[in-house]
């Protein structure tokens, strides 16, 4: 099994995100995680103020074209896209948002399956149905699980579909229910 791992973040052009990101990857640089690159996909005017470093790999991203409407959209869709296709090198991905660090025991961090976050988005029950109701004219499997976070960790091919698939599911929300 490839033991390389990557952490892959969209860092958007807001001063207090490329904060963060430098954050993320003075953490993986602390705990000496020599098989873990920080993958950064964003603007050239953000990605250029991050200094070179063989495990840090700078992907020049445009925003996505909804990302006006909905700027977390930018965290999935990078992955969508053709420069994201040397992801599928790595044996695990790590998606998360620029607010995170890693701590040692990233080191021997292998989960046995796709991983998700908890969030606190869905609090009522028309929210649920509807969610479930979009995953059927998708023709979706809908588990009865809500509240999935933005982190997500796995192998390379199933962090790639469930955030292809979420960049889809997101478009047709903001351009056909809302």
């Amino acid at each position: 099994m490839n033991e390389k791992k990557a952490v892959v973040v969209y860092v958007d052009d807001k001063p207090y995100l490329v904060h963060q990101a430098k954050a993320l990857w003075a953490s993986i640089q602390h705990i000496r995680c020599l098989n873990t690159d920080l993958v950064c996909f964003g603007p050239e005017q953000v990605l250029c103020q991050f200094l070179d470093h063989q495990n840090l790999i700078k992907i020049i991203q445009p925003t996505h074209r909804l990302s006006d409407l909905y700027g977390y959209i930018n965290s999935i869709a990078c992955f969508d896209k053709p420069e994201a296709s040397f992801l599928k090198n790595y044996g695990m991905i790590l998606k998360t948002d620029v607010d995170t660090f890693l701590t040692p025991s990233w080191l021997q961090y292998k989960p046995g399956s796709f991983c998700f976050g908890r969030g606190k988005y869905v609090h009522d029950e028309i929210t649920k149905k509807s969610i479930q109701e979009l995953a059927s004219n998708f023709k979706l499997l809908h588990r009865g699980v809500h509240n999935i976070g933005s982190t997500f960790a796995g192998s390379a091919d199933d962090v790639i579909k469930v955030c292809k698939l979420a960049t889809q599911l997101t478009e047709h929300l903001i351009e056909v229910t809302f």
